[in-house]
Order: structure tokens, then sequence, then C-alpha cells
């Protein structure tokens, strides 16, 4: 007989390729990239999503100075393309440093708003939420996730999801800290864009003036993959109170390991 609904765990699907399976390597490799500072006037964070290898430093930039709150709202990319145009997990999720609760409130809150049930289909083998949460356990207890998978979205839907998060967490009085994980430009053959990584540089700046419509357009004309997961978290952060976003780091894979083929990684926060 099979467990439905909160029965089920979301495991572990990438640990050995994205990061290290073992518990006492995971928790080695994560000290390496965090000089843990904590900055309690962030709302909301962008962090890449690849192999800690070659993103790992960028994403540590940033979970270095987000604040323990309760709950984090992780949005993902849908790289699958299974499941709801808008995915949302009341599962835990397992990882090898253990598990991480899911704010099954508050997700429910959400999908209420949009008469939606919860979707783990789509999240049961997507590496873009679970790379971030050994990152979360390392920096911090006692939290939960609402973790949420996007995919044929517009920019109203990332407005009207903005404020579905928002609007939620203030009434069941949570605090949040709102996480959108993307990788930037993917540019080379094996890509099918040959573009320069310049205009990353164009898209963090559309981020930085927590503009969110030329942004998407910025991302239309390239590769960034989450540029859903951004958009939202740009209307979120403005509507937390953020004023301001700053790129803590910038660098692309060929820098880490020369390849004509290359992915731009950012960590942004927005205060």
């Amino acid at each position: 007989m099979q467990l439905i609904g909160k029965e089920l765990m979301r495991k572990a699907v990438v640990a050995g390729q994205f990061y290290p399976d073992s518990k006492k390597e995971l928790t080695k490799t994560l000290k390496s990239f965090l000089k843990i500072e904590e900055d309690a006037s962030i709302k909301a964070a962008v962090v890449p999503h690849a192999g800690y290898f070659f993103s790992g430093k960028c994403a540590g930039k940033v979970y270095s100075l987000l604040p323990c709150f309760g709950t984090y709202v992780i949005l993902g990319v849908n790289h699958n393309a299974v499941g709801k145009d808008i995915a949302i997990s009341l599962e835990d999720f397992e990882t090898p440093l253990g598990i991480v609760k899911n704010d099954v409130d508050l997700g429910r809150a959400i999908l209420h708003i949009f008469g939606l049930d919860e979707d783990n289909d789509a999240h049961r083998y997507e590496h873009s939420i679970e790379v971030q949460l050994p990152f979360l356990q390392a920096t911090h207890q006692n939290f939960e996730i609402v973790p949420i998978i996007l995919k044929n979205y517009n920019l109203e839907v990332c407005k009207s999801l903005a404020k579905a998060i928002v609007s939620s967490a203030k009434k069941l009085r949570k605090k949040v800290v709102l996480i959108a994980s993307s990788d930037f430009t993917h540019s080379g053959p094996d890509y099918g864009f040959l573009g320069s990584m310049e205009i990353d540089k164009e898209a963090i700046y559309k981020i930085a003036e927590f503009n969110s419509e030329e942004f998407m357009k910025t991302a239309d004309k390239t590769t960034i993959c989450g540029s859903g997961a951004i958009a939202t978290v740009i209307e979120a952060a403005k509507l937390l109170g953020s004023k301001e976003a700053e790129l803590l780091e910038y660098y692309d894979s060929s820098k880490i390991a020369p390849n004509v083929n290359k992915v731009g990684y950012a960590g942004i926060v927005f205060r």
C-alpha cells in the first residue's frame, strides 16, 4: 500500500553527483565555502544551482549572510517539464545531512490562493532546490522550507506568486526569506547559444534596479534558466520592503574548468 501526502519524503537524488553523498565529506566541503556573517536585513537572494565544484563558492557567499528565519521559500527551475506550472511540494526533503522539514501551513496557504493541489512529481528528480538544502542545514537550525518549482510562467504569474507568498506569510505571522535558485547564461555548442556572457551584466543590472519586467526581457535574449524564480523574488523583495540589491559574486564555469561551454553564476542579496 502506497502512502500519500505527508507520509512520503523527497529523497536526495543528486547526492554524489552535484555534491558529496558522504555526510563527513559534504560537511567539509560546505565549510570550505562558508564564512558566517549573518545579515538580518536580507529579505531574499539569488543563488546558483550547479554542482558545488563549479558554483559552491558563489552559493557560499550568499549562505554566509542569510539570516536565521523560520521559513525559507525556495523557488526552483523545472528542468524536466514535469507537473504543474506552479508546483509546490508538501513533503519533507532528505539530504545526507538529515531531514529538512516542510512548512506545510504556508505551502497550503499559497496553494489555496491559486486553487491548486500539491505537486510532488515535479520535485521528484529536480535538483535546483535540493542543492540549496545542505547549505541551509550547514548554516541554520530549526527551519522549514516551502519548495516551489515554476514552468510556463510570465511576469504576471511571477507577480501573483510573489504577492501570494508574502500575503500568506504575513497572515500566518511567519518570517520568511525567499531564495531564487538560478544559473545565468549557458553559452557554447552544448547549449545551442553562442552569445557573449556579457549579457549577464545587463541582467544583473536590471535585478539591481528591481526591474523585473526589463530583467525578463533580457532573460528572453539569453539562456538564464531560472528567470521566473528571479522575477518572483524581485517582486517579493519589493513587497517585503527591500531597498537595495547587492551582487556578492559573479563568475562563469570556465574560470573553474576552462571549456568552450560555460555557465554564469551570480550570488545576489536583497536588503
